[in-house]
């Protein structure tokens, strides 16, 4: 082991190199330089190369020696078959796929967090580990949560030493015994006199002192939850690892600073930001100076739920690198129920009872509202089944020994989190069932509960749903609003406030008061209202809040799910790589209905599925034969185990995959988060590591010693250098070389290699890995640059698509796994080499005739820029006087009058005119259609029409989509699957209207489909969802957010419905017999159809009448212009229709021009306006490079993207065409002959 620990140290950034099966085929006309990516030397490479030899090409020849790359593996591969030979020869079975992941990285050194449901053989292996780890004279000290798991450890240890061949000291502390024999413990303990110790939490807090911590090598602290519910423990465990209690402090001051920053990014405070990122910056070098003087010891922390105290988990997870947290309900073989009774229904619970058996678990809810009630059954239980020979006893250590020696029949206990029923038994074999009396649930007085300020907002939307009051709906509109506007830390102050636990003095910000205080009033005033509902009745149902009157107190009771999935985790076991049957049954009484449905709500939204059936809809008879052969005999072969890496682009989508199954634990690999969650899918196991490149690893370089701005192109082959990309911690600058950020000057930079190392480490543990970057050329190009990263280490490597962020496309794309497709990956490198090539060459000249360097150019910015003049010259010259009437006798009219500029005394007499008629001409009917789903040009234009800008748009649909609400958003398609459509089939149904469902693919499938909703949930829904808790997104909604999703929305599910049909009246308008003209109203709908989600305006008031008279008034009076300034949803959708750009670069090319300051916004409307330098830039460059930058040539560049993409022609062909225009404008290209070995090898 010290061997191996050493070459771990060694060689922790270098990964094997050994020989793999290549799985895809080789780019023809490209071969991209990637700099630091040998494996070997950890120089530039060739990707054909890398894919065919795994070494560049200087190793290959020189044969540089990888021995002792070779050497660590072969030692890391021999230490795991060695343990693993172990475990089988000391426990009599096979190391299964989970153990096996958290032992290669426990054998390494590291410090582990295993999170796992009881029963997946978290304890058996940690406690062989131990005895393991003796033959390299490795102390270790085991911490379990009672006396009675501490004496269950124990035996284990000394019936599986027996098979160690070795003599080993195993001492256990048992305050049971004489005291003498205590004595002599307390003595070897103290005298360092074991190999292995095991203590219960509580002897390690009352005599910590009596412990060597210094000889101590391993620490296994088995039920960290229990342990930590004690917030000052965490200085005891501090002080077990080794490090002092100021660590504490340096971690609560980085988090500080972490809000700090905040705080200054969200209100514009660049002045202190650069302050707080410094300090930021030499307290995490603190950090990690004291972790590497303690990196000796081994911390390897167990968790069934990983329920523990966030200031605690904070600093844990800080320390180890990984965290504890949240729950994961897979590895479950239990069939759940639930049965509603009556307060009397004690005979048919005991009839169920009977039934089942011996082996039972029966757990008392201890915050139940009708707690009394319920130990009123409990003792009428008892009886009757004592009468029937049942053995029953109370819990406590000597009856759990009994239940698990099966000298009792039942066991009664609590229902308690922390309690020894929940979290003390082991059995397997002995405990067959458990049956909750009461679901385990929270019970909260309601002036606590309406303390959070997010259960206030869905109080006020119940009482608006129950009372039809709108007044309460506006309201929590209103306060729903003010909180989408603050912080995490912001809500948790108010929440403080209105607990009482702080004082309003004490808060400094006005609005932080303000908003309490309003909050305060309105508490009261649901108190009130509750109060009064309750008069005749003991229940309200709140969504997944229950509130209910007993013993006169009002209480709000919320399920428990931890307890729950904890306590009916005592029933299912793994044992010899399969899993024990159990069932467990939920007895709620019967008003008490709404608990049991909002428990099965909350896990159902955690796994996907329906959660609980209730108890007549399963056979017992069969279901108790399941559970009884489970026991009897395991298929070894029936739970199969995969150990998988998902690789995506951004932490948004890797936080939302990670949640589909639970709260994932969060690794962290230097300053990167790798979220680790295993599912059941079918009969295997997958271990699922989810890890985020964070954007492109990679760009074209922009060292000057490169030709053509990063580019060989050679008579035959393109080869772009690729370096990694690198961003200033400052002030947030991105590049490509160097290592000093040239904006701002500052060394302290984040570069994109520490990634690569990441992923080559996670690469290596895993069995595959799944490459799941958005479904673009851009995703692609990711794809194959993390293909190239990890193919040296791991060649089980498959690209999958996410059309949609959810568990079920996540499921479905896994099985629809296929290889890369190189065409899209060189369309990509093809793209991006004309937009360097391009935009590097104008941009220089740009810079050398006017002396700026923040002046750009772009194969597509440039004739966009050219679209906006045009239209603003047009603009100029269609001046006209624009009158806006409204009628006094039908306030809802609107009359619009455009005179051209020069008609000045036309405009002054119609300003004068105060009555107007209007004449009906005739009246038709029309059938209205709804539109396609949107496509990204069609949200983007719809989405500025109510304020946002195009690349706002981009970034609220980006975390929709990656928030798992809505589909990929850079779409051209308009298609519908089946998926979709029953999405919507489902809303309508739910809302009455299945009548005028209308089901329409709208074209064929293709590789996308149009932007819709993935769940049937309207704006109001997804509110309420997310207020719950039942939807958990990883960012906060705005009101933005909700915005754009009413909008996709809408547009969706009107797709999917019928038209309508509707009468319009052609009127003859007519001012003072000065100007006349003709307009069409809507004036009725007679046949309903799409309507009612998308409301068209009818004018009523017309309907039945054919001539009006009515006075007006002016209510707008200026110059306008009969050809409006485009704005940034008409240039896309120009762009569109030119075929000029993607869905991927409509933001980005309008983000470009403005950063240019080529245009500037109009104040109020977000026209677009150029400016004069845009003016000059543009006549410059069209007047000296009129081919290079036309809408000819941009759209050729398109067209030659789509024939790569199709396998037309290649990406050196295509270049053809622009290096004969480079040479025609006299702009330097160099065809070079195979020069990148002598340019690129000091790299």
């Amino acid at each position: 082991m010290t061997l191996l620990c050493y070459l771990v140290s060694c060689f922790k950034h270098i990964v094997n190199t050994h020989s793999i099966k290549q799985g895809l085929l080789l780019l023809n006309s490209v071969n991209p330089v990637y700099r630091k990516l040998c494996p070997t030397c950890g120089r530039s490479i060739e990707s054909n190369d890398l894919i065919n030899n795994n070494t560049c090409s200087k190793c290959l020849v020189n044969n540089r020696s990888c021995l002792n790359i070779n050497e660590l593996n072969n030692v890391l591969r021999d230490e795991l078959r060695e343990f693993e030979k172990f475990f089988e020869e000391v426990t009599g079975s096979k190391l299964w796929g989970l153990q096996k992941t958290w032992i290669k990285r426990i054998l390494r050194g590291e410090n582990t967090v295993i999170t796992a449901p009881t029963g997946m053989g978290k304890t058996t292996l940690l406690t062989i580990y131990t005895l393991y780890m003796t033959k390299y004279g490795k102390k270790s000290l085991i911490l379990v949560p009672t006396r009675t798991l501490a004496k269950q450890v124990y035996d284990k240890l000394l019936k599986y030493s027996t098979r160690c061949r070795r003599e080993l000291r195993i001492i256990y502390y048992d305050s049971t015994i004489n005291k003498r024999k205590r004595e002599e413990i307390i003595e070897k303990i103290i005298n360092n006199e074991y190999d292995i110790l095991i203590l219960t939490h509580s002897f390690f807090i009352k005599r910590e002192n009596v412990i060597d911590r210094e000889r101590i090598n391993i620490v296994i602290v088995d039920d960290v939850d229990s342990f930590l519910k004690n917030n000052r423990n965490i200085n005891r465990l501090i002080k077990l690892m080794g490090f002092k209690e100021e660590i504490i402090e340096k971690i609560n001051e980085k988090y500080r600073i972490m809000w700090r920053i905040k705080l200054c990014r969200d209100n514009g405070r660049d002045d202190c930001l650069k302050e707080q990122i410094n300090r930021l910056i030499e307290c995490e070098e603190y950090i990690n100076r004291e972790k590497a003087k303690h990196s000796s010891k081994q911390i390897i922390i167990s968790s069934a739920t990983g329920r523990v105290r966030s200031s605690c988990s904070r600093i844990i997870s800080e320390i180890l690198s990984t965290s504890i947290t949240g729950l994961t309900i897979y590895g479950r073989n239990i069939q759940d129920v639930y049965l509603l009774i009556d307060r009397k229904d004690t005979v048919l619970i005991t009839n169920l009872i009977e039934k089942l058996g011996s082996g039972g678990l029966i757990l008392i809810s201890p915050h139940h509202p009708y707690k009394e009630e319920i130990l009123r059954l409990i003792d009428e239980i008892t009886s009757i089944l004592r009468e029937k020979n049942f053995k029953i006893e109370y819990s406590n250590p000597r009856s759990i020994e009994k239940i698990i020696n099966r000298e009792i029949d039942l066991l009664i206990g609590s229902s308690s989190y922390y309690g020894l029923s929940i979290r003390g038994i082991d059995a397997p074999e002995s405990i067959k069932y458990v049956v909750f009396i009461g679901t385990p649930v929270y019970a909260l007085k309601l002036n606590t509960l309406l303390s959070s300020p997010q259960y206030i907002v869905r109080t006020l939307l119940y009482i608006y749903e129950y009372k039809g009051n709108s007044d309460y709906r506006v309201l929590a509109n209103s306060i729903r609003n003010k909180l989408l506007k603050l912080s995490r830390n912001e809500l948790k102050l108010i929440t403080q406030l209105l607990l009482g636990k702080l004082c309003e003095t004490s808060i400094g910000s006005s609005r932080i008061k303000q908003l309490y205080n309003e909050l305060k009033t309105i508490r009261e005033k649901l108190v009130s209202e509750i109060e009064n509902t309750l008069i005749d009745r003991n229940v309200l149902e709140i969504d997944t809040i229950t509130i209910v009157k007993t013993n006169n107190k009002i209480l709000g009771v919320i399920p428990d799910i931890y307890t729950y999935i904890q306590g009916s985790g005592r029933t299912s076991r793994l044992r010899v790589g399969g899993l024990t049957r159990g069932l467990s049954l939920i007895v709620e009484f019967r008003e008490l209905a709404n608990i049991v449905k909002s428990l099965d709500k909350k896990l159902s939204y955690i796994i996907g599925r329906d959660f609980l059936k209730q108890i007549s809809e399963i056979d017992l008879d069969a279901e108790k034969e399941i559970i009884e052969s489970t026991r009897r005999t395991i298929d070894k072969n029936k739970l199969c185990f995969k150990n998988i890496l998902l690789v995506v682009e951004s932490p948004t989508k890797a936080r939302t995959i990670a949640s589909f199954f639970g709260k994932p634990v969060k690794r962290r690999l230097g300053s990167i988060t790798v979220y680790e969650i295993p599912f059941v899918n079918n009969n295997e196991v997958v271990y699922l590591n989810i890890v985020a490149t964070r954007g492109h690893l990679f760009d074209l370089t922009t060292d000057s010693s490169i030709p053509n701005y990063g580019v060989f192109i050679e008579n035959n082959c393109v080869k772009p250098v690729y370096d990694t990309i690198k961003k200033c911690r400052i002030c947030g600058y991105q590049f490509t070389h160097g290592d000093i950020c040239l904006r701002c000057g500052s060394r302290s930079i984040v570069d994109s290699i520490e990634i690569v190392n990441v992923l080559r480490k996670l690469a290596y543990e895993v069995d595959e890995v799944y490459l799941a970057t958005d479904p673009d050329i851009e995703g692609e190009k990711i794809a194959y640059d993390t293909y190239l990263v990890i193919k040296p280490v791991n060649n089980n490597i498959w690209r999958i698509e996410l059309h949609e962020i959810t568990m079920r496309e996540l499921v479905k794309a896994l099985g629809n796994r296929r290889d890369i497709n190189f065409n899209l990956v060189e369309a990509e490198i093809y793209r991006r080499i004309v937009d360097r090539l391009i935009g590097f060459s104008l941009s220089q000249d740009l810079w050398r005739i006017f002396g700026w360097k923040t002046l750009g150019a772009g194969r597509v910015q440039t004739p966009v820029l050219g679209w906006i003049i045009e239209r603003y010259n047009e603009y100029r010259s269609s001046k006209c006087w624009r009158i806006i009437y409204r009628l006094i006798d039908y306030p809802d009219i609107y009359l619009q009058v455009y005179i051209p500029i020069n008609e000045r005394e036309l405009y002054s007499k119609l300003v004068n005119v105060d009555k107007v008629v209007l004449t009906s001409r005739k009246s038709f009917t029309e059938t209205i259609y709804p539109n396609p789903p949107y496509t990204t040009d069609q949200l983007i234009n719809d989405a500025v029409k109510i304020g946002l800008t195009t690349e706002r748009v981009m970034k609220i649909a980006q975390e929709l989509f990656e928030s798992g609400l809505i589909t990929y958003h850079r779409t051209d398609s308009t298609y519908v699957s089946n998926t979709g459509i029953g999405i919507a089939k489902k809303y309508l149904e739910n809302r009455n209207l299945l009548d005028y469902f209308n089901p329409n693919h709208w074209g064929k499938p293709g590789s996308h489909e149009a932007i819709r909703p993935v769940y049937p949930l309207d704006r109001f829904d997804l509110e309420k969802a997310v207020l719950e808790g039942l939807i958990s997104t990883s960012i906060v909604l705005t009101n933005n957010h909700y915005r754009v999703y009413d909008l996709i929305y809408r547009r969706f599910i009107a797709s999917q419905m019928k038209p309508y049909r509707v009468v319009k009246k052609e009127f003859t308008v007519d001012l003072g017999g000065l100007y006349k003209y003709d307009t069409v109203y809507t004036v009725d709908i007679v046949e309903n159809g799409f309507n009612h989600v998308v409301k068209p305006i009818v004018y009523s008031c017309l309907k039945t009448v054919d001539n009006i008279e009515s006075r007006v008034e002016i209510v707008s009076k200026q110059v306008y212009s009969t050809k409006p300034l485009y704005s940034e949803g008409d240039i896309v959708l120009r762009m569109k229709r030119e075929g000029l750009g993607r869905p991927s670069t409509y933001s980005k090319i309008i983000t470009s021009i403005l950063n240019h300051k080529y245009v500037i916004r109009s104040k109020y409307r977000g026209f677009l306006i150029p400016t004069k330098t845009g003016f000059e830039t543009y006549s410059y460059l069209t007047n000296k490079y009129p081919e290079l930058v036309s809408t000819d040539t941009t759209r050729m560049v398109e067209k030659q993207i789509d024939a790569i993409v199709n396998g037309f022609t290649d990406c050196r062909t295509a270049l053809n065409h622009l290096i004969e225009l480079f040479e025609k404008y006299v702009l330097n290209i160099e065809i070079t002959e195979n020069r990148f070995e002598e340019i690129s090898i000091s790299s």
